[in-house]
């Protein structure tokens, strides 16, 4: 639909705004908690000279260490405790990055920082809502809100916490016949575009 009727999605979950918003956050506390020997900055650099593949890794710690990195910012506490092992699109994410910029590993770091306060007040003004706003004015309700935006807050304000505890590292070797896979595909997914359309209720793979 992207490619034959221009369709985009354009609205970022309150997760991905964080990410964005926060990136610095994570690679701060990543520098502390897992040191190189080079300082690491965010990379600007978005590869696109291969015909399968194109990306932009978070940063690239250069050819003398040999390796390229991404940072993920956790939405709160348990969304952080519930990362438990790597998914496996953060795993081709990572051999493709390693493909473009020619390195050897990839670490994947979740970060638990503080979210920002505009994001929380987000989520304290649905609470708001939830309990009636400025139409309920029932003390037991407002005391319920008062706690639900205590809890919100003690959720996303995380600095307090060891910053060792704050961070989950992921590292993966690169796999070339992973990555020829992924180049197969590519292709063959580009053959069997014109197949799909709007209506097609079932696509045949014929191997």
């Amino acid at each position: 639909i992207k490619e034959k009727y221009g369709f985009k999605s354009f609205m970022d979950s309150k997760e991905t705004l964080k990410g964005k918003m926060c990136e610095q956050d994570g690679i701060g506390l990543v520098s502390k908690v897992v040191p190189r020997d080079v300082f690491r900055r965010k990379n600007d650099i978005r590869v696109k000279d291969h015909p399968e593949m194109i990306g932009e890794c978070d940063i690239d710690l250069g050819e003398k260490i040999n390796e390229i990195e991404d940072i993920k910012c956790s939405w709160d506490l348990s969304t952080f405790i519930k990362v438990a092992e790597w998914p496996e699109a953060y795993f081709a994410q990572g051999q493709v990055y390693m493909e473009l910029y020619n390195r050897e590993k990839f670490s994947l770091h979740y970060c638990l920082v503080d979210t920002p306060e505009e994001l929380i007040d987000r989520e304290v003004r649905k609470a708001f809502y939830a309990y009636g706003g400025m139409g309920n004015q029932d003390p037991i309700y407002m005391e319920e809100y008062l706690q639900a935006e205590a809890e919100i807050r003690g959720n996303h304000i995380v600095s307090h916490i060891d910053p060792k505890l704050r961070v989950k590292t992921f590292e993966f070797t690169r796999d070339q016949s992973y990555i020829d896979e992924i180049k197969y595909r590519v292709k063959y997914m580009r053959d069997l575009l014109p197949q799909i359309s709007l209506t097609s209720k079932e696509i045949v793979y014929n191997d």
